[in-house]
């Protein structure tokens, strides 16, 4: 079965490794980019895309995607040295982007201290912009959730959840 309730789409995506084979699982991920950016723009831009461009766009990002070289996501396990990043990007109310960043991550090889990090990046970039009102957008529930629970956790993604919570006072 490869889909099920989960409160993160990690343990889905992590499913999904098992059965796909590589080629097939990194599509999906380029599928899901392409859902995810066809959301954003109607929700920031008020622009409805054609479905029928996400798979035909999709093969070309692809292919650039694996001729581009330099910052990449958290694949460690690849055979040429590549520098890891995260990302953040602030909209203002309509949508426009007022800011991106994008950081070399030295942390370890673990989806949600990096996660965490972008967490406490984007923390970072709201309070230099001075914005009254901030919404995180993030795809790991799991780490949110984290985020505001009171109680002491001794995890390595609680240690950088306390100083995101610190940036918070």
């Amino acid at each position: 079965m490869i889909f099920a309730s989960w409160e993160s789409i990690g343990p889905w995506l992590e499913s999904l490794l098992t059965i796909l084979t590589r080629d097939e699982f990194r599509f999906i991920l380029v599928l899901l980019y392409h859902i995810w950016n066809r959301h954003d723009t109607f929700m920031h831009e008020n622009l409805i895309l054609s479905v029928w461009h996400v798979v035909p766009s999709s093969r070309p990002l692809l292919r650039a995607f694996d001729n581009a070289s330099g910052l990449t996501g958290l694949d460690r396990l690849a055979s040429e040295k590549m520098l890891s990043a995260i990302d953040m990007l602030a909209r203002d109310y309509n949508g426009l982007v007022v800011s991106c960043q994008a950081s070399p991550y030295y942390g370890p090889c673990d989806i949600s201290v990096a996660e965490t990090e972008t967490l406490r990046y984007g923390i970072k970039m709201t309070l230099d912009l001075q914005a009254p009102l901030v919404t995180i957008d993030s795809d790991t529930l799991n780490v949110v959730r984290q985020l505001t629970l009171t109680q002491l956790d001794m995890s390595i993604v609680g240690f950088h959840l306390t100083e995101a919570r610190n940036l918070l006072r």
